[in-house]
């Protein structure tokens, strides 16, 4: 028989689910020959049920990169980009920065393929920077941040996030200057839709302490933390109140910054959390 023969070459391979004896292809070669005399239709349908299959799982984390190649491959484009985003997350959040950046841009090139104006565009192009930014590549994140500036100005589109990113990477730079000129353009906006300024004053503030305006980056301080006052956020708080002791201590003022450093301990005290504690001293 030629069923047997092919079985002993490998050519198929056999498995047992219950009374069922199923046959699988069990050369490469053998699959590669197959795939290549499916029509290209009959293939995107295969690729979309493969991905249905492993959609209905209980569990899909570890398949990510496999139901988007499915779905890129059904030509399924918005499906495709879904999971390459997810998967992007996923290694992003286990630091994974440079599989992360493959992932969105994998995304990237099949928006700006179908449509380069698609607003997703600038949801991608803002974590393509921020992966570069926290892997410490910052000309590659400064180059990804500017695109998306350029987008969502060109787009009439919020620019804040990329005016954050490139503020936070020219600081990382030493370029103090430019920083701030990008910090003060996000304040200025967020201000004018009346959002919450603190952590943001805290970053320029940063920038100030860096340029030794030390008054500067004290009255951004505790503008910060006249927001906050009401703010749950207790880690916020303390942090606030310790860069304030910090500028007072630099500057000589040993009472001011004694004040400041007591206030924070205070509020450590209080919320009652050494791992709190230990994370801001």
């Amino acid at each position: 028989d030629l069923l047997p023969s092919l079985l002993s070459q490998g050519f198929f391979g056999e498995n047992q689910v219950g009374i069922q004896t199923n046959l699988y292809i069990g050369s490469p070669r053998l699959a590669d020959l197959i795939y290549e005399k499916i029509s290209a239709r009959m293939r995107a349908r295969l690729h979309e049920e493969v991905a249905k299959a492993i959609e209905a799982q209980p569990e899909i984390a570890d398949y990510l990169e496999d139901l988007a190649r499915h779905y890129f491959q059904a030509n399924i484009a918005k499906k495709a980009v879904h999971y390459l985003m997810l998967a992007g997350n996923s290694a992003e959040k286990h630091y994974a920065y440079t599989n992360a950046i493959e992932h969105y841009k994998k995304a990237l090139d099949i928006i700006t393929h179908k449509n380069a104006a698609d607003p997703q565009v600038l949801e991608v192009l803002k974590k393509i920077g921020q992966a570069h930014l926290r892997a410490g590549q910052y000309d590659t994140a400064l180059k990804y941040y500017r695109w998306g500036l350029d987008v969502a100005k060109d787009q009439s589109a919020d620019t804040d996030e990329y005016q954050k990113g490139i503020a936070t990477i020219y600081f990382h730079k030493g370029l103090f200057s430019q920083a701030l000129e990008h910090f003060q353009t996000l304040l200025g906006s967020l201000a004018t839709q009346g959002k919450n300024t603190a952590h943001e004053l805290t970053l320029a503030a940063s920038v100030h302490i860096a340029m030794g305006s030390y008054d500067e980056a004290d009255k951004m301080l505790r503008e910060a933390l006249q927001q906050i006052k009401h703010d749950a956020k207790k880690e916020f708080q303390a942090s606030i109140y310790r860069s304030c002791g910090e500028i007072h201590y630099m500057r000589g003022h040993w009472d001011n910054a004694m004040s400041y450093y007591l206030k924070a301990i205070e509020i450590l005290k209080n919320s009652g959390d050494q791992a709190l504690q230990a994370q801001v001293f």
